[in-house]
This record gives C-alpha cells, sequence and structure tokens, in this order.
C-alpha cells in the first residue's frame, strides 16, 4: 500500500475504498489479504477501506489491548451525553402559580397597663389566648397587634422551575486530528512478496 496525490488509479493498483475484488483474478492478493477487509472468501476479497480513516500498525496497544489486523476504530465524530459531562451547575427561577398572599401579625407587650401604643419599652408578648405572667401591682400587660408585616406570593399551589440551558444536544464533538487528505493505493499486481 501507498500514498498517492493524484486521482487516478494508477495501472497495476487499487483503490483502498473497502471495495471488493474477484479471488480468481487476485489470487496472490487473495492470499495476502485473506478475508481481514471483507469479501466471502469464495468469490472476492475486500480491500482496504482508508477513506476518513489512518492505518495504525497492528498489535498490542501499548497500554493494554489490540489492534487487530484489518479492525476498524474509532469515530469522526463524537455526541456527548449528560453522562459524560463534568459537574457543573446552572442558574434556575422558581415562579410560583397561584400568587396566594400570606399575611403575618405580631404583638408587642406594652410598657404599662391600658397603654395601646408601644413605646420604646415595649417587646415582644405571646398572645396565645393563655394567661401571662405579670406582677399584680403592676397590673395585666397590654398587648397590642402590630400590622404590617405581609408576605405575598408563598402559596401552597406549587410554581414551576426553569433551568438555563447550557450547550446543546445537536453539537458534534470533532475527535480527527490534523490531517491532509490523499488517495491510498494497493498494489494488484507484481512479485509476490517473500516472507523472509
Amino acid at each position: 500500500m501507498m500514498p498517492f496525490g493524484g486521482e487516478f488509479t494508477i495501472r497495476g493498483w487499487a483503490m483502498c475504498r473497502g471495495g471488493l475484488l474477484d479471488i480468481n483474478q487476485n489470487q496472490a492478493l487473495f492470499a495476502l489479504l485473506g478475508t481481514y477487509y471483507g469479501g466471502d472468501g469464495r468469490v472476492s476479497l475486500g480491500l482496504p477501506d482508508l477513506q476518513g480513516r489512518s492505518p495504525v500498525g497492528f498489535g498490542v496497544i501499548p497500554k493494554g489491548g489490540r489492534y487487530p489486523l484489518g479492525g476498524a476504530q474509532g469515530r469522526e465524530e463524537v455526541t456527548l451525553a449528560e453522562r459524560d459531562l463534568p459537574r457543573h451547575t446552572h442558574g434556575a427561577t422558581f415562579s410560583p402559580t397561584g400568587n396566594v398572599p400570606v399575611t403575618a401579625s405580631f404583638s408587642v407587650v406594652a410598657s404599662g397597663s391600658g397603654t395601646n401604643e408601644p413605646t420604646s419599652d415595649s417587646y415582644l408578648g405571646a398572645n396565645s389566648g393563655a394567661s401571662m405572667y405579670y406582677t399584680p401591682s403592676f397590673g395585666a400587660p397590654t398587648l397590642t397587634e402590630i400590622k404590617g408585616l405581609e408576605v405575598s406570593g408563598g402559596g401552597s399551589d406549587g410554581g414551576t422551575v426553569d433551568v438555563a440551558y447550557a450547550g446543546s444536544t445537536t453539537v458534534k464533538i470533532n475527535v480527527l486530528n490534523p490531517q491532509l487528505a490523499v488517495n491510498w493505493l494497493i498494489s494488484v499486481d507484481g512479485a509476490f512478496p517473500a516472507r523472509n
């Protein structure tokens, strides 16, 4: 096999594009290639297909495994799935439904009995309907409800969470090394190569 920069096939050679040849007319080549690259082994033999592929020496891979003779591996593009992505975060926005307002108020204990207006001496007190501890000489404290603490949009109707998009499911990652496209030819005529 050899790379060739032209667009035509040289006489006595064939393009390495995965085509089939007749075994009867190419017995020497069949003796060398067998069916490593295709063909049925009775009538046809297959040629290597180097379209969009780089040749690699077959045998043991340095970190384990093997490159089998005639084995095609790898791909030109890879689509990444969610499990292939590194851990990351997305911005999210909660939109409540129903917008049911929640109103709250709290009570303060005025410093003197009979006082309805809170003063700087007032403090938070309990207003659960139970009797309060107080000193009889001072009289019962007056509970004054302070209004104005209002929270809206906290209903129990639920809502939706919109997660910001990041990336696209249609993008494919190109895994090709820098390359130069040439034709690869294989000799179909000539002296049979001796083993030693």
